[in-house]
């Protein structure tokens, strides 16, 4: 007969491997392959277009009357190669297009066309198509080619958490699936893109620049659609906080390069009301937008 003592510490012991495999920082037992994490981002995405509104406050700055200065972007999102964008700050007005990772600006003096960088933070949170998504994480650095490839098993037979660029972390409370090289020392500086391990949603983007994009209070509208409602950017010693005010879908048909067809009005920043404000504007709106 199997002493008390003995059956204590075998339960002891199971219980410590569970936990070490499902929480330790390069468990692999409980990962999926890295096909299937980007099918789940795709499905968190929903279908459909939407409206946002944001408000875009910098560095905590503050208007005369000791309120958080920010500024209003008004967005159209029809998928991560088709949006644009409405900004309004004081005494101007902004507006941007984006067509198949191209930027471009239409003022009064004709059109200001650049290429919409990895660090162009909206597309993460609207990706509709899986090679899409792929091709970015991949000239993000966080994963290879090869790891996207398509292979059969037996039922079964799966192979789990062989991916060298995956592995578990916490962030905010919670447990997230990390994409990007094992850290090569004690502070892991490479880029890294981090995925709720329940939502499957980007909660975080660690580009190479050492910006960090942090996504939180996310929510789920119609469609299928999971979106958040802030967003940290940080970046060169600065701070942007994205709120989102609103969300919702948009009943017509026209796309958003049919409807910002509108000028920007005023472009200068002159009135914003210090110069750090209007250098965190100009950097914000230069790399993430």
């Amino acid at each position: 007969m199997i002493k008390t003592n003995q059956v204590r510490a075998a339960f002891v012991g199971l219980m410590a491997t569970v936990a070490l495999s499902t929480l330790g920082g390069v468990a692999h037992a409980a990962l999926m392959r890295p096909l299937t994490y980007a099918q789940k981002i795709i499905e968190a995405s929903g279908t459909g277009s939407l409206l946002v509104q944001n408000q875009v406050q910098f560095n905590n700055e503050v208007n005369a009357d000791g309120k958080p200065f920010a500024l209003r972007e008004d967005w159209i999102l029809d998928d991560d190669q088709h949006m644009s964008v409405t900004v309004s700050g004081p005494g101007f007005q902004w507006h941007f297009r984006y067509e198949n990772g191209v930027r471009t600006q239409i003022t009064r003096e004709g059109r200001v066309v650049k290429p919409a960088g990895l660090e162009f933070i909206e597309p993460y949170f609207m990706f509709r198509k899986i090679e899409r998504l792929e091709s970015t994480l991949v000239h993000l650095g966080v994963m290879q080619q090869s790891s996207f490839a398509k292979h059969w098993f037996a039922l079964g037979q799966e192979p789990e958490g062989t991916d060298p660029n995956l592995r578990l972390a916490r962030i905010g409370g919670g447990v997230a699936v990390v994409m990007g090289p094992p850290a090569e020392g004690v502070v892991d500086t490479a880029p890294a893109v981090f995925i709720d391990q329940d939502q499957f949603v980007i909660r975080k983007i660690r580009f190479s620049s050492q910006t960090e994009m942090l996504a939180d209070r996310f929510s789920v509208y119609s469609r299928g659609v999971t979106y958040p409602k802030q967003r940290q950017i940080r970046f060169s010693g600065k701070q942007a906080l994205v709120l989102t005010t609103l969300v919702q879908t948009r009943p017509d048909k026209k796309n958003s390069s049919e409807v910002a067809a509108s000028d920007s009005l005023a472009t200068s920043l002159d009135r914003l009301p210090s110069a750090s404000l209007r250098s965190a504007v100009e950097e914000f709106y230069k790399r993430f937008r």
